[in-house]
Parts: structure tokens; sequence; C-alpha cells
């Protein structure tokens, strides 16, 4: 069996603005692992893009599994989101 490095470069370039009315075909977003609801810049993607929603797609006492990383996507803009732990024992 051989064995494959693989190197990824990536750019990042920063822009100002709003997040929302970008052209991106890209957002990254983290979120939590635990909760129903969303809040703050995660209500507002929600908002605009109600297709993106993965907190009202929690079942009660269902959680995401910290350090996952989900993908949603409407065919032209793709939502990616972090699960942070978001939670406390």
């Amino acid at each position: 069996m051989k064995n494959y490095k693989f190197i990824l470069i990536m750019i990042i370039e920063i822009k100002d603005g709003d997040i929302l009315s970008s052209n991106e075909k890209y957002i990254v977003q983290q979120c939590n692992c635990t909760t129903k609801k969303s809040a703050g810049l995660s209500l507002a993607i929600i908002k605009k893009y109600p297709w993106a929603d993965i907190y009202g797609k929690r079942k009660q006492n269902e959680f995401d599994i910290p350090g996952t990383i989900k993908c949603v996507s409407n065919g032209d803009l793709t939502i990616i989101y972090f699960l942070s732990l978001g939670f406390c024992l």
C-alpha cells in the first residue's frame, strides 16, 4: 500500500460587510450541539435561508456530536456548520 501525503493550501480572503448580502458560494457558521432554537447570526441565516435550519431539525433529547461538520445546500449556496461543544455537565 502506498502512502500519500496531501497538503491543503487555503487562501483566505477577509472581507467586511453583511454576510447575508454577499455573493459568496459558502457561509461557514459555528453553532452549538444542543439547542433547538437559533439565535444571533444563526437566527439571521435561518430567517433568510429557512432550508438551512439545523436547529429545528433536532428532536427532543437529540444532540449533535461535538467537533462534527454539517453541510446544507440549496444548490447555489452551501452553509457549513462547525458544531462546537455548546453544553455544560
